[in-house]
Formats: C-alpha cells, structure tokens, sequence
C-alpha cells in the first residue's frame, strides 16, 4: 500500500467512478505500532509523515523495472525466472494463486526504519471484481510475520485514512465521520453534499471496513479502537515524538492526557472509539486511524488482517455495499462472475454491427429455478486506445430467454470515421446485477 495518496506518487487514489478523475484518498497508510521500553523507544512503522519511507520492497515477488506490484492482469509486473515472467502466489499443484478478476500482491518489511528495525514483512493481497455488485470495492489483506527469533508484544495494527469526501485538492475542509462499531466500519462524507472540486457533481462516500483480525490479547476482535483528528499535515515533531504520540492515539493510551494535543485527538466520554457528534454540524478537516490490538507476535507467527475499502454515492448505497462485502467474505472471497460473450463485428458503410450467441447463457443455469442466469447484456464503447475510459454502457439488451441456439445482433447508431479508433466490449450482467 505504501504511499496510498496522489501527491505522494501514486495516483489515482480513492478513485470512484473509475471512469472519472474523483479522487478522494489524500493519504491512506498502514500502521504497525510497538511500545516503547527501557531499551527502545516507541515504534510505528509507516509513511504518512516519515521523513523517508520505512517499508522497503522483498525482491523476488514483482518485477523491480515496471515500478508497480504485482498485478494478475498485467504479466509486465510479474516477477521473472529464466527469462519467464510468472505469478508470486502459487497453489499447492504449482498453479496461479488468483483469486479474483484483478489480485495485486506485494511483499515488504521495514529496512529502513528511522527507530529501529522490527523485522516485521507484511505480505499484501488485494482482490477487486468488475461485477456490478462489486465494483464499489477492494477487499485488503494484510499478513504479518515476525521474521526474528523475539515475540515483539504489545502491537498494534491500523489504517490512517486522510479521506477527502468531494475532492483532495480544495472541498476537504466540510467533512464528517460516521462510525459503526458492530460492522467495523468508519466513512467519511461531505456536510453540505456539494463539491468545490467537482461542479455539478454530487460527492460519493468512502469508508473502511474491518473484516478480520486476530483475537487481541484482551480477547477483542475488530476495530479496538477509533479516533478522528483534525491535524490534518501539520508535523508533530521529530520521529521520536511522533510515534510516541500516534502509537499512544491508535492504542488509546490515557497517559497522552498529558500532552497538549489530547482534545485534538480524543473526542467524547469512551476513550476507545470517538463521539462523532462533536465534529462540527458544518464539517471540518479530518483524518481517523482505526486500530486493533494489543498482540503478541511470536517468530515465526503470522497475523492477519482482512480490511475492504468501499465507496457509495449515499449512505444507503455504500450501508448496501459494506452488507455485500460481508456476504462474499463469509463465502470465501468467492464471486463467479458471469461468462463473457464471444463477439465478433462486421464493418459496413461506415457503420459497426456486433454479433455474439446465447452459447454462454444456455452454460449459465440457476441450480435451483433451471433457467439461465444471464438478465441481460451491456454495450460499452470507448475511443480511448488504452481501454482504460469505457464510460456508461451505450446499449442494455435483455436476454431473448430462448433455450435453443441465437445470435444477437446490434448495429451502432453512430457513424465510424476512419479517423478513430473504437473498441467495443459487450458483458453479461445476471439475475443478481452482478
């Protein structure tokens, strides 16, 4: 994850749609969290506010020219043996590990830790789908390992998220927080619904959902604990200082009482999860760390934790969203999506007619009702040479419901020129909207 923010150089961050520059992940990073002893001061490696990065890249899980993770569609990032490039993640037959329509996988420890170095290696897996149902997410997951011969004690792991509801680079100075601590879930959204960034546009919600983790020592489970600030970028001090305060704020430490930025960071009578009603009824500028601990890592032990980054255009959409999350995390991250169409296309008098069957859909059965799955088909189209921008579809075609073998037609309205280039891509939505 690393840098997760587009002016720290990587970008689009918190884009949604993706077929629009809405971005609004200003900063988003992963904390891990030790406390500080007689030997060694506090510990949280991370780097939103660093100096230099402290998460350094383990060689051997992604290809070091192409500057990116590994990502399962696109070979050019894959890491590389004799000359072939091959998936990191293997199954226990030697095959590809790929669990979704787009897995990125990456493999870090802290090499270059301003304090100290723990060891630790996070071994990170994204899944995203492009079904219609889950679209809106990434699910995130996170594998710690204790690559020393010590137990490192007392850890907390967490996920600063400076979220910019309606835009990064103007609208962020009127947003909230809402928090739901019995779906691990935080989110962040513009007060008054209105964008500076995007006129015209209304500003879609984005929030975090905790799926898994392990059982703290205090036996908890989930986000342990979550506070909102609205520090915003200014520095807190030398490094020392810094991860002194930000362990203390993501582990609810009453002893940061003392320090003068405690009314900033804590909010409200339960010092484990913040009042969210005492942001102000306008909106501020805000960030928010959600955190779970304390635990005791032994060598060699791994701990995971499974987070889902969601987006919604309103409450009751991204409420819908984090419900869908949880029901394709309980089957397993499994989502089948349905089958893609052979097309094909005749080009004639400057217009474009596509073709393709109902072979797929006659393939596509419901095991209980016997009929097909497919609802029907959607048209895209796009002049973008790198396929990247598809837009809204152009055509919604419902499927002909007949059981035996059909060709489905549909000829472009608007006139080719020869001075553009056109892609056409037809999908399969079912009967669930997937």
């Amino acid at each position: 994850m690393g840098q997760f923010y587009p002016f720290g150089g990587v970008s689009p961050a918190g884009r949604w749609p993706i077929s629009t520059d809405h971005d609004a992940i200003y900063k988003m990073n992963m904390y891990i969290g030790l406390p500080g002893d007689n030997n060694k001061p506090f510990n949280v490696i991370q780097t939103r506010a660093a100096n230099t990065k402290e998460w350094d890249a383990v060689a051997g899980f992604h290809n070091p020219d192409s500057g990116k993770v590994a990502i399962s569609t696109d070979t050019l990032t894959w890491p590389i043996a004799n000359g072939i490039p091959y998936w990191p993640i293997r199954t226990v037959d030697d095959k590809d590990s790929i669990n979704s329509q787009e897995d990125t996988y990456a493999v870090y420890r802290d090499e270059t830790n301003q304090q100290y170095q723990t060891n630790l290696v996070v071994y990170q897996t994204t899944y995203a789908w492009s079904t219609s149902k889950d679209e809106d997410y990434i699910i995130m997951k996170f594998e710690i390992e204790n690559d020393t011969t010590v137990a490192h004690d007392g850890l907390y792991f967490g996920m600063y998220t400076d979220f910019d509801a309606g835009g990064v680079e103007n609208d962020y100075e009127d947003d909230k927080w809402g928090f739901e601590k019995d779906r691990n879930f935080y989110y962040i959204y513009d007060a008054d619904n209105i964008s500076s960034d995007w006129p015209g546009v209304q500003p879609f919600m984005l929030g975090l959902v905790f799926l898994e983790t392990p059982t703290t020592t205090n036996g908890k489970t989930g986000i342990t604990d979550w506070h909102y600030s609205s520090d915003g970028d200014s520095p807190w001090g030398d490094i020392v200082a810094e991860d002194k305060i930000v362990y203390q704020w993501m582990s609810s430490d009453p002893a940061l009482k003392s320090n003068n930025r405690w009314p900033n960071l804590f909010h409200g009578d339960d010092i484990n999860y913040d009042d969210v009603t005492q942001i102000n009824q306008a909106g501020q500028r805000l960030d928010a760390i959600g955190a779970s601990g304390p635990y005791s890592i032994q060598p060699g032990e791994k701990l995971t934790f499974i987070l889902a980054l969601v987006a919604g255009q309103d409450y009751s959409e991204i409420s819908e969203n984090v419900d869908r999350i949880y029901r394709v995390y309980n089957d397993g991250l499994k989502v089948v999506p349905p089958p893609k169409p052979t097309l094909s296309y005749e080009a004639f008098n400057n217009k474009i007619t596509l073709k393709w069957t109902n072979e797929k859909e006659l393939n596509f059965i419901d095991p209980i009702t016997g009929l097909t799955r497919v609802k029907n088909y959607k048209v895209f189209k796009t002049t973008d040479p790198q396929r990247n921008d598809w837009g809204d579809p152009v055509a919604v075609i419902p499927a002909s419901g007949n059981t035996n073998p059909y060709t489905y037609t549909w000829t472009d309205p608007q006139t080719t020129s020869n001075y553009f280039y056109y892609s056409y891509s037809v999908t399969v939505e079912d009967i669930d909207g997937l």
